[in-house]
């Protein structure tokens, strides 16, 4: 064959070899620019539905620390109609059922004035913290853990981002200091690698290869996989915690409308009389049963909605889980001891 044939041959088939190996490395980053944007997009949809839950949860949260301040602050009626009475027994066999926490009237005095400065000072951000903490940790954890700042500063005089953030620092350290073991849920932190896939997607040239964005395609995809992974986990913990507010929310509020029923009758009855010996068996009862609704009550108000499972060498919590156990305690306690008591 002449020489020129052979080159012309030899051009034609360089030319056909490089327009496929050109058009592979332009479907192969097409494909690739196809899968990160896809993965960008999933990951996107993912950390949406998480925040959704996690609002979600907040404001249950908040609802139900709102709702224990406010009873604990309720307490005071209690305290001063209970103060009055004169000749009054020692009411140990309110104890009979170990179920039942003995009665503590100092714990409910302090925890109603307590609960009372909180709930009159704290306004905005501090007050949304408090009452996150209040569900919780408890709303005794939480006063107690709340005081002040690291600064020595009261948290109520704070403000905005500065009173959330010294109330979830006071509630992470010092109610576990304390034994207690909760934390707000705005403390409770994901581990993502988001930022890892930011930093894959942002970094990628595209005048790179098609083999080599191809890799980073893949790396792309395992980053989201790995968040999706977390933040199902974490998806699945918020719904886990709605429930078990919801179940303690639902029988709070029934035993507190018991209480407003029972305390108005106490507070009638020591208006008129304060002797202990000269109250009527009815009315002895009356008062036995105030203190048994109260101490139900304080002792749901005190059950932590979250309970820490592992806590390093320094203090600080690592791993948290819902306190499903206590809070069904506390709520079976609560519904068979007002039937029992036929209250």
């Amino acid at each position: 064959m002449p020489l020129p044939l052979l080159l012309g041959f030899a051009a034609g088939a360089a030319a056909i070899t490089g327009l496929v190996a050109g058009t592979k490395g332009v479907l192969s980053t097409k494909n690739a620019k196809n899968k990160i944007n896809s993965a960008k997009q999933k990951n996107n949809d993912n950390l949406a539905m998480f925040e959704d839950e996690s609002k979600k949860t907040n404001t249950s949260m908040e609802s139900l620390g709102k709702e224990e301040m406010e009873i604990a602050t309720s307490f005071g009626r209690f305290e001063r109609a209970f103060e009055k009475i004169k000749n009054k027994p020692e009411f140990s066999k309110l104890n009979a059922n170990a179920d039942i926490p003995k009665f503590n009237f100092n714990e409910i005095k302090t925890v109603s004035v307590t609960a009372g400065a909180f709930l009159g000072a704290a306004g905005g951000a501090a007050a949304s913290a408090v009452f996150a903490s209040a569900a919780s940790a408890g709303t005794m954890a939480a006063v107690m853990a709340l005081g002040t700042a690291s600064t020595g500063t009261a948290i109520s005089a704070l403000s905005g981002a500065a009173a959330t953030n010294a109330a979830l620092a006071a509630l992470g350290g010092g109610t576990i200091a304390a034994g207690g073991g909760g934390m707000a849920l705005g403390s409770i932190m994901l581990s993502l690698s988001t930022a890892g896939v930011g930093v894959l997607v942002g970094g990628i040239v595209l005048a790179i290869t098609g083999g080599v964005l191809e890799s980073k395609a893949e790396e792309v995809h395992e980053a989201m996989l790995k968040n999706e992974r977390e933040i199902n986990k974490s998806i699945s913990l918020l719904k886990r915690i709605r429930l078990a507010i919801t179940l303690l929310h639902e029988t709070l509020l029934r035993t507190a409308a018991i209480y407003e029923r029972e305390i108005t009758k106490l507070e009638t009855l020591v208006a008129r009389e304060t002797d202990w010996n000269h109250f009527s068996t009815e009315e002895q009862l009356l008062v036995e049963n105030n203190i048994l609704i109260v101490t139900i009550l304080n002792k749901m108000i005190n059950t932590p909605i979250i309970k820490a499972t592992k806590i390093n060498n320094k203090g600080e919590l690592e791993k948290i889980d819902v306190n499903d156990d206590g809070v069904k305690e506390a709520v079976e306690m609560a519904k068979n001891t007002l039937t029992e008591k036929n209250i």
